[in-house]
């Protein structure tokens, strides 16, 4: 197959529909494999794999709408193909002979389906004739319109519309297909926020303050971060500001023991090192090694290596540490992760109405079992990045039944936090803070 930037996004759509990788890690594995790519083109197919995962819902609908057969009858390769297309058509308003010619050709490419190029062809061009995105039937409610209109699963929207209300519900929906920006959290020690902000627009960067973080800095156009000032010395690290949050709720001080009990891909576990100073100690543990390593390598690159040692282990089993060993534990934890699906729009097919209740078993498990290692009077913080109430506010009963009382964020005279009904929990919503939506809260464990 040619390697033009159609065909490389073709190939990591076709592997994430096949496989369930990650789309991000799809994409990367894409670069790598295609080192000459120019900006211009890693920019085209970023657009297309993104843009495709994020509306699929709706593609397909239009594809059913069209075809005589739904789409998860068609070949896999055909299926990805025709969505490709059809984004093209409707989303990035491509001239429509050049998207379907461009899908055509992708197709003869195909050693097994050369034979289907006539058919997508003709799918698409009548498509074109109908000249827009399938439209839900104005007889159904507003949560199943919604699930169309925005390529979400119907039980989640469901959720949102009982829970939130019709206009916020819809508000949050139309969110998550929204680009992302990319947010970068400072290194304080070594430089000031408003000093970096000077290094970048003298480096021809457009960026402002982040709404919330006093570390956190929004960039106003995607690029390659490696290319910013600063980037190989280490003043930097890529972050949500919901996730900076979560390094910020603390109290830090020098010569912490910390555990960072779920720790990869480790922007957290940086960003405690760095409240440290340069005394104390992260203890960093993951389930996966090649997780720590990346993390490791990022230690390096910030200058943090010396405070950050990592260990392969199961939160949620006994771990090498003494009972009451720390005055500060991370508990960043496995969830439904649809706090992210701007970010990671290829969760939104795979999550089921089961999963936010299943997790957070796993999130009670391993709370459960980090308690016994953080010392009388230290804190806990739990954080997921997920809105579900299971998965968040529900826990607290929980957490006090364990001696977790939750305490207010650190810091509270100087961040407007975005705290939940309780006043002591930040939640976060794309669509209110223009940032992931996350549920964290410090907790402290009673003395007696």
């Amino acid at each position: 197959m040619p390697t033009s930037s159609r065909s490389i996004a073709f190939q990591i759509l076709l592997r994430v529909e096949r496989t369930d990788a990650y789309l991000n890690l799809a994409l990367d594995a894409a670069f790598k494999a295609t080192p000459g790519l120019t900006l211009s083109e890693r920019a085209l197919i970023t657009e297309l794999a993104y843009g495709v995962m994020r509306h699929q819902g709706r593609l397909d609908a239009t594809i059913a709408a069209h075809a005589t057969r739904p789409p998860g009858r068609l070949d896999p390769e055909i299926r990805v193909a025709l969505r490709l297309g059809a984004y093209q058509l409707f989303l990035m308003r491509t001239k429509p002979h050049a998207a379907v010619h461009e899908t055509v050709e992708l197709v003869k490419a195909l050693p097994r389906h050369r034979h289907a190029a006539s058919f997508v062809n003709a799918l698409l061009r009548a498509m074109t004739r109908k000249g827009a995105l399938h439209e839900p039937d104005a007889s159904l409610d507003l949560a199943e319109r919604l699930a169309i209109e925005c390529s979400l699963p119907t039980w989640l929207v469901e959720r949102w519309v009982a829970r939130l209300g019709p206009d916020a519900a819809s508000a949050l929906c139309r969110a998550q297909n929204e680009t992302p920006r990319i947010d970068i959290r400072v290194d304080p020690r070594r430089v000031s926020r408003e000093a970096f902000l000077a290094s970048l627009a003298q480096a021809g960067a457009k960026a402002r303050p982040s709404r919330i973080s006093p570390i956190g800095i929004e960039l106003e156009t995607a690029g390659n971060v490696t290319a910013l000032p600063g980037f190989f010395e280490g003043l930097f690290q890529v972050q949500d500001e919901a996730a900076q949050l979560v390094g910020l709720l603390p109290r830090v001080e020098k010569g912490m023991r910390i555990l960072d009990a779920c720790a990869a891909p480790g922007a957290k576990t940086c960003h405690l090192a760095q409240r440290l100073g340069d005394l104390g100690r992260v203890h960093a543990i993951d389930l996966h090694a090649h997780k720590l390593r990346r993390l490791e390598d990022e230690s390096r690159r910030l200058g943090l290596d010396h405070l950050i040692e990592t260990l392969t282990a199961d939160a949620s089993a006994p771990l090498p540490f003494d009972d009451g060993a720390f005055d500060l534990v991370l508990a960043d934890l496995p969830c439904t992760g649809l706090g992210t699906l701007r970010r990671h729009p290829e969760i939104r097919y795979r999550r089921t109405s089961d999963d936010p209740a299943r997790l957070a078993g796993l999130q009670r498990s391993i709370i459960r079992n980090l308690t016994r290692y953080l010392k009388p009077g230290g804190q806990l913080v739990y954080s997921v990045c997920s809105m579900e109430p299971e998965e968040g506010v529900a826990h607290l009963p929980f957490f006090e039944s364990l001696g977790l009382h939750p305490v207010a964020p650190d810091s509270a005279d100087t961040i407007d936090w975005p705290l939940d009904e309780g006043g002591m929990a930040i939640a976060t919503r794309p669509n209110q803070h223009g940032c992931d939506g996350f549920f964290g809260v410090r907790l402290m464990r009673r003395t007696s």
